[in-house]
């Protein structure tokens, strides 16, 4: 009797020697654990932050840019010639060939879409949005543009007076676009980092506010609170009547925690 007690103590000791040692493990099981810790780390390694292609680093960090002020410039060139090549397309019907011109605007509109819900949203998580609304004026304007000037205008209207108005109607349609995002998505304020202090200033590194219309940049702005460096700050900026400049960064206003 006591040997058997002996030999099923002797079992259970081995279970739990062989439960609490990983040396114990079989040697498949212990592939398999250094196989998920790779996965986990891999897994990790591919949320990381983004950041500028290594050729474009130097460039941007002279101008204190980073990885959102590079997503912006990829959908601002974009935005530029799809405006271009849509215009020259609408108003000069007999020079561009529809198989050419086409796709071209089809392949920038697709690759405008791609951005937004991509790299844009995650450039500008809060304020995306207001991104994504502005993104959707811009393709909408393209469209009434190649739509109303080309296939409306020269295709129905003879006379030449009569040619204007579907020019006003598209600069109109453009103009209140823009005053309506202004109106619903604009403020006179956005947010920076700051980079250091001196007496009742601060350096603030701010990135592209679409909201406030500020370029980003370093500025060195008086300060109503007190701040030491790697605070966010609201800032408060001056706007321009039609924007055309973009709106310049005044004040810090208060510290957000």
């Amino acid at each position: 009797m006591t040997s058997k007690c002996s030999k099923l103590a002797d079992f259970f000791r081995k279970i739990g020697e062989a439960i609490l040692s990983v040396r114990k493990l079989p040697s498949k099981l212990k592939w398999g654990t250094s196989d998920l810790k790779e996965k986990i780390r891999v897994k990790k390694k591919s949320k990381a932050k983004p950041t500028v292609p290594k050729i474009l680093q130097g460039f941007f960090e002279q101008r204190h840019a980073g990885w959102p002020e590079y997503v912006i410039l990829k959908v601002q060139i974009c935005v530029i010639i799809l405006f271009a090549i849509s215009a020259i397309f609408a108003i000069f019907p007999g020079w561009t060939p529809e198989v050419v011109f086409i796709p071209l605007i089809l392949i920038l509109v697709g690759y405008t879409l791609y951005l937004v819900p991509t790299q844009l949203k995650r450039a500008f998580k809060q304020d995306y949005p207001a991104y994504r609304a502005f993104i959707g004026i811009i393709l909408i304007i393209v469209f009434v543009l190649v739509v109303v000037l080309r296939y409306i205008s020269f295709g129905i209207v003879e006379s030449p007076q009569m040619a204007l108005v579907p020019v006003i109607l598209v600069i109109g349609s453009i103009l209140g676009a823009f005053a309506a995002f202004r109106v619903k998505y604009g403020r006179n304020y956005t947010y920076g980092v700051v980079q250091r202090v001196r007496d009742s200033k601060a350096a603030v590194r701010i990135t592209y506010d679409i909201r406030s219309n500020v370029k980003h940049g370093l500025h060195f702005l008086e300060t109503l609170v007190k701040v030491k460096s790697g605070d966010r700050v609201k800032v408060g900026v001056e706007r321009s009547m039609w924007g055309l400049r973009g709106s310049e960064p005044t004040t810090i206003l208060e510290r957000v925690k």
